[in-house]
């Protein structure tokens, strides 16, 4: 860590204790540093969120952005979708109150994309500067969302850049945007830029030159003793200590962790994030009364308004089967509940049901 106080996009940091700025278990003398509130680049500050943070991820992230690690390094933070990699930088940044440019990649991606290029304008060529440019110019970081999606003939492009180097127009060598103090590119991916065992992700084996210049982070997902506070954490108040709501919860939790299983061993091709998990305990307490009309546990019809709903027939028989396994419901009650909600082709016992009408007033 710095012993100045360094600048981020033009701006002098303040120091911060690590355990009261994140919440976590952390040394009194632990310290980081972050800009202070209503700087003139806070609207590209992500919005704080309930967020409980995995200390090792957190720890190895900060060292990395204070230090020369990330000098001649890009941060890579991967693993399986669903795990909140994107919420993990966003929520790290927000209490740093540390501005981001966030790009997303896509297989059409293009090197230009990124770095900029030159452009017609007013009858003259002129370079244009793009996220990465921008973010150089004025000591941003920079995501790029789902990195691993670029075709690895164009990453090779960005070696320079991602090593430490300025921003070079492809088109035109002699634009140079030198990196201001804060620019930092951090990269989020499913897969560690080199194999995927399962195939379960778009994105082929990226060149050993730019998996050699990235500090790898994996963060899978959240174990349940940080998952399950978190999502207590981000309920009305006055539900957070009720028991009821309490053991919801840690079946929600239950049960997703059994299709991550699934999805990582390869044997379901849907997941669970926490971001759904929060919107699903958000609804079983909203839709309490149509679950009740329907004569069903809002659970269920939660599940199924919020995710269950937007699912394949097989899809959807592997997450009944795993909401059965965690919720133990009576197995009449949960095949007439199925039948109830309609669209449904799934029976426990292995039978198919064909699904018959849908609620009423729905």
């Amino acid at each position: 860590m710095a012993y100045q106080s360094p600048k981020i996009a033009g701006i002098t940091a303040e120091q911060m204790s690590v355990a009261e700025t994140f919440n976590v278990e952390a040394p009194q003398a632990a310290m980081t540093w972050g800009l202070p509130q209503g700087h003139q680049w806070a609207h590209l500050v992500p919005e704080m969120k309930e967020y409980s943070f995995p200390i090792d991820a957190l720890s190895r992230f900060l060292t990395w952005l204070w230090s020369m690690l990330s000098e001649d390094s890009f941060a890579n933070i991967w693993g399986p979708t669903g795990s909140g990699k994107t919420q993990f930088v966003q929520q790290v940044f927000a209490r740093l109150n540390w501005p981001i440019i966030s790009v997303d990649i896509s297989e059409e991606t293009d090197v230009r994309d990124l770095l900029g290029g030159m452009q017609l304008r007013d009858g003259d060529t002129t370079p244009v500067p793009g996220p990465f440019a921008i973010a150089a110019m004025n000591g941003f970081a920079v995501v790029a969302e789902e990195f691993d999606r670029m075709d690895p003939r164009k990453t090779v492009g960005l070696n320079g850049v991602l090593r430490g180097g300025p921003v070079r127009l492809v088109e035109d060598s002699d634009t140079v945007y030198r990196r201001s103090a804060g620019f930092k590119v951090i990269a989020t991916s499913n897969t560690n830029m080199g194999r995927d065992v399962f195939g379960n992700y778009v994105g082929g084996k990226h060149d050993l030159s730019t998996i050699d210049g990235r500090f790898p982070l994996y963060l899978g997902y959240l174990a349940p003793e940080v998952e399950v506070p978190m999502l207590l954490g981000a309920a009305p108040e006055d539900v957070r200590d009720d028991a009821a709501f309490k053991q919801l919860v840690g079946k929600v939790v239950d049960l997703a962790n059994g299709i991550r299983s699934r999805f990582e061993d390869g044997d379901c091709d849907f997941t669970m994030s926490t971001r759904m998990l929060l919107r699903w305990t958000a609804a079983a307490l909203m839709f309490e009364g149509s679950a009740r009309r329907a004569k069903m546990a809002p659970a269920l019809y939660s599940l199924n308004a919020t995710f269950a709903d937007g699912l394949d027939a097989e899809n959807r028989t592997t997450l009944f089967e795993a909401y059965q396994l965690a919720f133990g419901e009576d197995p009449a009650q949960f095949d007439s509940a199925l039948v109830t909600l309609g669209r449904n082709q799934y029976r426990s016992g292995g039978g198919q049901h064909p699904g018959a009408g849908g609620m009423e007033g729905r």
